[in-house]
């Protein structure tokens, strides 16, 4: 018994070996090269949130507090990012350590702290933030509504994402970790609000509430 061989079938054979061997280079050279990426490149992280949002439910319970104390507290605020905005929606007490009309210590925030909020009482603003005026003469709420030398020291070195100053009730700014940072590089010993990144109420104009 015999077979009878088709034409050309042993030469389609050796030619679909080669094509095989030949896609499988091109996959090792791809798989080589991807190894070689940067991890960046193959796994690109979205940029963090630059934008501070806090929702008006927090906000009110936030401008309560403010408005009613006579002593520096800290708070832990929560939130969740939403593209370039983070959307503080809850906050947490830590521990307090120390807590005078200028000055608060405290035990660390949790994780998923988003920022820290903190207030500058209007009681006696000279002893703890160079306003530059005579001690006893008013001061604006808006000038208070900055970082002294331990703020941008302390949050320098904690490292959240944002920070919270609130001065009374209607005036409060904030500021991300890089421009803490940055005053801090720069050896400021007093960190000024940021446009747009401040809102204030102008007892001038009742009706206006005015943002930078």
């Amino acid at each position: 018994m015999f077979h009878t061989v088709q034409p050309n079938r042993m030469p389609r054979y050796r030619e679909g070996r080669s094509a095989i061997r030949r896609l499988a280079a091109v996959g090792v050279c791809l798989l080589m090269g991807l190894l070689l990426l940067p991890v960046d490149a193959m796994t690109h992280e979205p940029d963090p949130p630059s934008r501070l949002v806090i929702e008006r439910p927090l906000l009110s319970k936030l401008q309560a507090l403010a408005a009613g104390l006579h002593a520096e507290l800290v708070l832990c605020l929560q939130g969740v990012p939403a593209g370039d905005d983070m959307r503080l929606t809850d906050f947490s007490m830590p521990e307090q350590r120390v807590g005078t009309g200028h000055r608060s210590s405290f035990l660390p925030c949790p994780d998923n702290t988003a920022a820290v909020w903190h207030n500058h009482p209007m009681s006696d603003p000279s002893t703890y933030l160079d306003t530059r005026r005579p001690r006893g003469e008013p001061v604006p709420p808006r000038e208070l509504c900055a970082l002294s030398k331990s703020d941008i020291r302390t949050t320098s070195r904690l490292g959240y994402p944002f920070i919270v100053v609130s001065v009374d009730a209607e005036t409060w700014c904030w500021w991300t970790l890089e421009q803490v940072m940055r005053f801090e590089r720069q050896g400021s010993t007093l960190g000024r609000s940021i446009a747009g990144q401040v809102s204030w109420f102008d007892p001038g104009r009742p009706l206006t509430r005015r943002s930078f």
